[in-house]
């Protein structure tokens, strides 16, 4: 049913007479979230990918690999801190943009 709204709104050569306004009100809100694939149903988080076999090389070995091994972590002596290899896996396995990632920063990151 029809009716009339009295409100807050009044006119502002004679505050007495009924005037008629429009408003709207509204908010925006943004939500971040993160999931992990256990937080997703059974069926997409079963899912795998295809392992990537690491390998490891010898630091002197090194120049000798071709150009699709890509280095992944250095392998430290026991008795010291030097380096005398790295592990390492092709590029597919090591570089997400090859499976369409980027590798500029997110503007929400800090």
């Amino acid at each position: 049913m029809p009716a009339q709204v009295i409100g807050n709104i009044s006119g502002l050569s004679d505050p007495n007479e009924t005037v008629v306004g429009f408003f709207s009100g509204a908010t925006i809100s943004e939500k971040r979230i993160f999931i992990t694939p256990q937080d997703l149903p059974g069926k997409y988080w079963r899912y795998r990918w295809p392992i990537c076999a690491l390998d490891r090389i010898p630091i002197e070995d090194i120049p000798l690999k071709s150009s699709t091994v890509y280095l992944y972590s250095p392998i430290y002596s026991p008795s010291s801190t030097d380096v005398i290899g790295y592990t390492s896996a092709g590029r597919s396995c090591l570089d997400c943009t090859t499976q369409g990632g980027a590798t500029t920063k997110p503007e929400f990151w800090p």
